[in-house]
Order: structure tokens, then C-alpha cells, then sequence
């Protein structure tokens, strides 16, 4: 399919009239007449095919309506540089743009493949010279260029007032706006790069913008949110390009999320950079990236990352990019772009030997065991209401001893901690009663020398009330002048235990008050 350019004819009629003569051109070339009636070529022609992948013509419906050789269900052919001059292939892949005027240029292919799956493609430049005016390019419709992929444009004024409106052109096609102003790209393939084209609106008075991004930006992998400002019609300072870039899907539990932030400027100016959040704080800020540091509660979080311009250009311009996070225990994404997290968890408890209950007068220790994602120091602070800390207060274990009680008294202590990485805290709170120690008591027998034989022991205890402790809660041990006590018996207020042959032994109960 032939397109012709119908400017061919308007140069031919210069060259014409700059030579004093008069007449028209056509065909595959546009040319003139130099003095003594020599043609002077202007314009050539580029023709291409498309081809499709087998791996991309493999995923074809069956429907008994398409034709065998049916290819794919619509292509779209524009070149770059000349967005007006646009064609679609025929059948058999095949198109022509002609009268095209010397140049570089880049072939934009837009192809629908029979599965309905859009994919697309840019070729490398085509120069287009009177030595060569005849350009073949071949596009390969492959599964990598499957458009799946989009990113999200903040446009600002000087007055950093969002800019509605504009006309931002990438491949021949334009962004939308969104409902939360953002301008949102045409989806396209991983790794697309080339040209983006800025207009603004006519009432505005502004300054149009064009300026290039990497194969970097379109990644499947991350987000990817820029920023520009468009300064007032007549400043001819151009301001810096700025990104925030993040992975899509974030490490869950992680204490921080790393963000990346990109910037250029279009003069090559010298810039500083800068990091703000509305919630939470940042564990470490450079000037390209920073660490967010993760919440322990619910949040609407917003992050913005500027360059400003510090060169010899004036007025020194600055554009800002941000990009919003939900940290939520349940949801879903509620626009493209945004990120979801959960809350990081951040909790601590208390553990020890006497956690619930103790003796006046005794030292014992706790262990704070904190549960806190990886990667930032943490830091302990204990509070005793009684008794006394003899141990630093900001350790992870500490060493109390219980306030020493009259006879008959019962008190209450509350041993707190309070653990924190710098971004989240979390406490942990026991009351321990203090009494005084169960009494134990051994009935029988009274004697202190035996025949090796069965023995039998009865014994009783009281707590500090005076109220006889359950049998369950005792417990029977024997050693002799040569072994430590070793556990007889757990539970009972009686005790058997054979003795096999003479020797000194002894007997203990121990009663726990519960």
C-alpha cells in the first residue's frame, strides 16, 4: 500500500520557481530540475513487510471464518518523525510510504494478531539520501513485542499547579488522563524508548516539551511514575525529567521499600535531589534512591522525589514525581500504578521463670524476645514498678530483684518493655504478684534410720494465705551423700520409694503456688 506525500509537489514547485521554469513531479521520487535541465532527486521512498513470529502466529483461534493465509487482523504503519503520514499493510504484510523527504526516520508498527493480542514495534533510523533513496525495512512481529506494559506522567506548572489537557504523543499515540491527574501511556512492549512529545493546551500559556526516555522505562517489573514541569511560554530554560521507580510487586515483611529515583536534565545542568514522605520516614537517602521505611499500621502514603536544577540557566527549574502507596492489612489496588503493602509486624513479648508469680526478696531475670523485620537495630527500654532493676534498663535481658515482703503481705508488679527500630515500637506489659513462699511440711516418718526397704512419705503445704496447695502442684525428689536430688515423683501428697541398701539419703517436697 502506497503513500504519497502531497508536500513533494510544493518542494518541486520551489525548485521550479527558483529556476525560472514551472511543472510537476511524482512517482516513487520527487525531483527538480537544476540549471541545463538536470533532475535534482528530493525525496525517496521507504517500503517494508511484516512478518509474524511463528511462536505469535502459533496462538491462533479456531475460527472456521478466518482464512489459512489470514496473517494478522489489522496493523497500523506510521513513521516517527512524521506523525501524519501513517498506512496500514495489506495482507500479505506488505506497505509503502513514497515521496518521502530526505531524512532520518524510524518505521512504528502497531500489528493485532489474530488472538486479538496488540503488539508493536519501532525500527532502527532509516536515512534516506540522494545517493540512497531506497529504503526496505523488514518488521518481525515477535512475542517480546506484546504491548502489556504502561507508565504514569504528572505534568506541573511553574506554580507546581497540575497541567490538564496536554497532548503527550509516544509512538504515535497518545496518553489518556486519569481521574487522579495522572497521564497515563498507550500500553506498550517491554523495553519501548524513543521520543516523547508534550503539548500543552491552548489557553495555557506554556512551553512544549520533547524529550527522550530509555529502554529501562517500560519495565514489567516495576512502576514507574515521571514528573515534569512545563515552564511559561518564552523561558527557554528547559526543566529537569524525573522518575520514581519501584518494584511492582513488593517483598512482603520487609522493614523498608527501596525506591529509585531517575533524573536528567535537557541542557545537562547540574541538579540536586530531594526526598520527602507524608507518613513514616526513610532508613537511608541518597541521591538516586532511598529506603522507605514500612509502617506498622494502615496507611495512605505518598512519596515524592524532586531534582532542581542548580546550573547557570535561570530561572532554575525543579520537577517533582510521586508515587502512592497503600498499606493495608486487606485490599486491593485501586488505580494502576499504585503499590500495596502490608503492615510489617512489630511485636515483643516477655519470658522468664517467674512471669506470673514470686517470692518476696529474689532476684530473678526476663528476656524480651521481639518479633521485628530484619535489617535495623533495635533498641529495649524496661520499666519496673517494684522492686529493684539491677541490670542496664536498656538491654534485651534484665536482672530484678522482688521488694521484700512483711509477713502476710502480697504485692503487684508491672515489669514493662519497649522495643523500637527506629520506626515502629512495640510493648509488652506483665503484672507479677509477690508473696511470700509456700511452706512444705513432711508428715512421716519421724525416724532418720531405716532398713533398706519400702518407705512411704506424706507431706503438706500451704501458700501465704494459709490455704493448703493442691497435691497436683508438688513434686518429690531424693539424692544421697553422693548423687544430686533427682525428680522421684511429680503430683501427690504421698511418696513410696525403695530403699536397696544402707546409705544417707534425702528426701525434699517442693510445692508451687499457682
Amino acid at each position: 500500500m502506497a503513500v504519497r506525500l502531497f508536500f513533494a509537489g510544493l518542494i518541486v514547485l520551489l525548485v521550479f520557481l527558483g529556476c525560472g521554469g514551472g511543472g510537476g513531479g511524482g512517482g516513487g521520487s520527487g525531483s527538480g530540475l537544476l540549471p541545463g535541465g538536470s533532475p535534482v532527486v528530493v525525496s525517496g521512498t521507504i517500503s517494508g513487510a511484516i512478518a509474524i513470529d511463528q511462536a505469535v502466529s502459533a496462538l491462533r483461534p479456531d475460527i472456521s471464518s478466518f482464512s489459512p493465509s489470514l496473517r494478522f487482523l489489522d496493523s497500523f504503519v506510521m513513521i516517527e518523525e512524521l506523525p501524519n503520514v501513517s498506512t496500514r499493510a495489506d495482507q500479505d504484510g506488505k506497505f509503502v510510504f513514497e515521496n518521502v523527504p530526505f531524512g532520518t526516520y524510524r518505521i512504528i508498527a502497531r500489528v493485532t494478531s489474530l488472538a486479538g493480542r496488540v503488539y508493536k514495534l519501532r525500527t532502527t533510523a532509516q536515512s534516506l539520501t540522494q545517493a540512497d533513496a531506497q529504503k526496505t525495512v523488514l518488521i518481525t512481529v515477535t512475542q517480546p513485542d506484546l504491548a502489556e506494559n504502561q507508565i504514569r506522567m504528572l505534568i506541573k506548572d511553574l506554580n507546581g499547579n497540575p497541567v490538564g489537557k496536554c497532548k503527550i504523543w509516544f509512538w504515535g499515540e497518545q496518553f489518556t488522563l486519569d481521574a487522579s491527574g495522572h497521564y497515563v501511556s498507550p500500553y506498550m512492549p517491554a523495553g519501548a524508548s524513543g521520543l516523547i512529545k508534550v503539548e500543552p493546551p491552548a489557553d495555557k500559556n506554556l512551553s512544549g516539551l520533547e524529550f527522550n526516555i530509555s529502554a529501562t522505562t517500560f519495565n514489567p517489573a516495576n512502576v514507574e511514575i515521571v514528573g515534569i514541569t512545563l515552564p511559561t511560554a518564552g523561558i527557554t530554560n528547559k526543566a529537569p525529567i524525573v522518575s520514581i521507580t519501584t518494584g511492582k510487586y513488593p517483598e512482603g515483611g520487609s522493614a523498608f521499600l527501596r525506591l529509585f529515583g531517575n533524573y536528567s536534565d535537557p541542557e545537562g545542568e547540574p541538579m540536586t535531589t530531594s526526598w520527602l514522605t507524608n507518613v513514616s520516614t526513610f532508613t537511608y537517602i541518597a541521591r538516586d534512591y532511598a529506603d522507605w521505611a514500612v509502617p506498622s499500621i494502615s496507611a495512605s502514603v505518598t512519596v515524592y522525589f524532586s531534582a532542581s536544577e542548580d546550573g547557570k540557566y535561570y530561572p532554575r527549574l525543579t520537577s517533582l514525581a510521586n508515587l502512592n502507596i497503600n498499606v493495608a492489612s486487606s485490599g486491593e489496588v485501586s488505580f494502576p500504578g499504585e503499590i500495596l503493602l502490608r503492615p510489617v509486624t512489630r511485636s515483643v513479648d516477655i519470658i522468664g521463670s517467674s512471669t506470673s508469680q514470686i517470692a518476696g526478696n529474689t532476684l530473678t531475670s526476663y528476656e524480651a524476645k521481639p518479633n521485628f523485620p530484619p535489617g535495623l537495630q533495635l533498641y529495649y527500654n524496661w520499666t519496673v514498678s517494684r522492686g529493684t532493676l539491677v541490670s542496664s534498663a536498656t538491654a534485651s535481658i534484665i536482672s530484678w530483684r522482688s521488694p521484700t515482703l512483711s509477713a502476710g503481705d502480697i504485692q503487684i508488679a508491672s515489669i514493662a518493655v519497649a522495643v523500637t527500630d527506629g520506626i515502629g515500637t512495640a510493648t509488652k506489659n506483665i503484672q507479677v504478684r509477690i508473696t511470700s513462699v509456700p511452706t512444705v511440711t513432711i508428715n512421716q516418718p519421724a525416724a532418720t534410720a531405716f532398713e533398706p526397704g519400702l518407705i512411704v512419705f506424706t507431706g503438706v503445704a500451704r501458700d501465704y494465705l494459709n490455704t493448703a496447695i493442691s497435691p497436683d502442684s508438688m513434686s518429690w525428689y531424693v539424692a544421697t551423700d553422693t548423687q544430686p536430688f533427682v525428680l522421684g515423683q511429680t503430683g501427690g501428697a504421698t511418696f513410696s520409694w525403695q530403699f536397696l541398701a544402707q546409705g544417707s539419703y534425702t528426701v525434699a517436697l517442693a510445692a508451687f503456688d499457682r
